[in-house]
């Protein structure tokens, strides 16, 4: 290669780096005095505070069908997500053994009704005898005695056959509510045992949630006190009402039971479902406010956590925070920032210290 070849491809080289240089200059000189368009929020400061629990959705009407009679499984007319009326049919359960005992109390009618259609026949003759002194008080006393023994065994076969009628009840099992169908766990040919869970229903109409709440915290919360609940698997946020507040913690490892029922039933919620409640409690003068912001404002990196706010010449700082408890879509600030601060809620593009913004 010539020295003048070589001169020349290093010219062209060193002309390539300067473009390229002068365009990185140009498009961070861009960048920097292109304001980010950004929307904001207030630092707000509470003499409330939460208590923050878990637990799990419920409709208010649920039940698992059982029976108590041994017997294979004949029908099951229905199928899961079906809406059902009170009174239903959901399971028919043949039972031998009960169906054999129905016979045998039938009989046993036949029987206690012929001796006491007989025994009362013998019973009002004697009666006439001994008026006209006809026969001994003895004699009438031994017909009387057959007579109210036959008139036992009549009632009690009558008896018989009303607990047999009772017990076909839980052969075909009936809807106690309207409702829907949300579990099968039998099928036609199975063989169904006493108490064995085969079918469950519930009213969707209305939903509670159920929650536990330490000993420490219990006496904060009162029946008719209004809550947050939280969906996350919905993305949603509900209000709810304490239903029920357990009186006793000594069967659930000192975690007081607490009901809530929502006051309405967002779209999509289903049994099972977990929720976050948060129960609104006063705090005392003492303890101060309770700095609050929005956890979508949050910026983290590694375990370091803040928020963007804005400086006197309108330009984007990162201040670095201490957070307390999540309360649904706020979070608590114990430091870094302070009540009636401006922090940047969003961004329309990727946000840097000292990045020039403007107001949405």
């Amino acid at each position: 290669m010539t020295k003048s070849l070589i001169k020349s491809v290093a010219f062209i080289f060193i002309v390539s780096f300067m473009s390229c240089g002068e365009k990185e200059n140009k498009e961070t000189t861009k960048q920097q005095k292109d304001p980010i368009t950004v929307e904001t929020a207030t630092v707000k400061a509470s003499n409330s505070s939460f208590i923050s629990t878990s637990g799990q959705i419920k409709a208010l009407d649920q039940a698992t069908m059982s029976t108590r009679m041994m017997g294979y499984i004949e029908e099951i007319p229905v199928e899961v997500g079906q809406k059902i009326k009170k009174g239903q049919q959901l399971i028919r359960i043949n039972s031998q053994e009960l169906s054999a005992k129905k016979a045998q109390v039938a009989a046993q009618i036949n029987k206690a009704e012929a001796n006491f259609k007989n025994a009362k026949r013998d019973y009002e003759r004697y009666q006439n005898l001994l008026k006209k002194n006809s026969i001994s008080q003895k004699e009438f006393d031994n017909v009387e005695t057959a007579y109210n023994m036959a008139k036992a065994n009549q009632e009690a076969a009558q008896q018989m056959k009303a607990e047999i009628q009772s017990q076909f009840a839980y052969t075909n099992l009936q809807a106690a509510f309207d409702g829907v169908v949300t579990n099968i766990y039998a099928e036609v040919g199975n063989l169904a045992k006493p108490g064995e869970p085969l079918l469950t229903i519930e009213n969707p109409s209305k939903f509670e949630v159920r929650t536990s709440v330490s000993e420490s915290q219990i006496s904060n919360i009162n029946t008719g006190d209004e809550v947050d609940v939280y969906i996350s698997s919905l993305s949603l946020k509900a209000t709810g009402k304490v239903s029920e507040v357990a009186g006793s913690a000594s069967q659930t490892n000192g975690q007081y039971v607490v009901k809530v029922i929502l006051n309405e039933n967002p779209e999509g919620i289903k049994s099972g479902m977990y929720a976050n409640i948060d129960f609104k409690i006063e705090k005392s003068s003492s303890t101060g406010s309770q700095i609050m912001i929005q956890y979508d404002a949050i910026v983290s990196q590694g375990e370091l956590q803040g928020v963007y706010t804005i400086s006197s010449s309108n330009t984007a700082i990162l201040n670095w925070l201490r957070l307390g408890k999540k309360q649904g879509d706020m979070v608590e600030v114990i430091s870094g920032i302070s009540e009636d601060d401006v922090y940047i809620l969003n961004a329309e593009s990727r946000l840097y210290n000292g990045a020039p913004i403007r107001l949405k």
